[in-house]
């Protein structure tokens, strides 16, 4: 790189070295100092502009030196971060998973709950209708045997030579005492 400030040098070198090829055929040893001036001058110039664009090579290999360092540190922290975040997404799934899971079984445990309470609450509704029942079925069997034993009574009341009950157990009633 080039700094401004050395550019008129440059250009008077250049300028001096133009006069010192217009020059060199002459005899007069005023302008042949000039003349040798100016190229010491633009030889000076020339090793300053070597110096310069070393310096300036070495200067845009280090801008891409560090260009490649920054590239490289902006790529292993993207790449870390997404690994990071494939992370954190594969635990996320998994403790979703774990909690569904959790989930599945409380849910099969309150169900079972109230399964077993269910049918504890159906056995025994089961008993007391059963007992219920039974209770129903004696008094019905109680009611039939009065209403047999009254009907009898009334039969044999009513057509005393022609009573004869036609059972199914074959047992007399017994007579109503009057």
């Amino acid at each position: 790189m080039i700094r401004v400030s050395r550019l008129p040098i440059l250009v008077s070198a250049i300028i001096a070295g133009g006069l010192l090829v217009l020059t060199s055929g002459c005899d007069d040893p005023q302008a042949r100092g000039m003349a040798g001036d100016a190229s010491a001058a633009t030889q000076k110039m020339q090793a300053e502009l070597s110096a310069l664009t070393k310096q300036n090579a070495a200067i845009l290999e280090k801008l891409n030196t560090i260009q490649d360092a920054i590239s490289k540190q902006v790529n292993d922290r993207m790449e870390k971060a997404e690994k990071d975040i494939a992370a954190l997404r594969t635990e996320l799934m998994d403790q979703l998973g774990k909690d569904g899971q959790q989930t599945r079984l409380a849910a099969t445990g309150v169900v079972q709950s109230a399964r077993t309470d269910f049918d504890k609450e159906i056995t025994g509704l089961k008993t007391t209708i059963a007992g219920d029942v039974q209770k129903i079925r004696e008094e019905m069997k109680a009611t039939m045997d009065d209403l047999k034993k009254y009907m009898d009574n009334q039969l044999r009341d009513l057509y005393p030579y022609a009573y004869q009950p036609h059972r199914a157990d074959k047992t007399p009633p017994a007579a109503d005492p009057k």
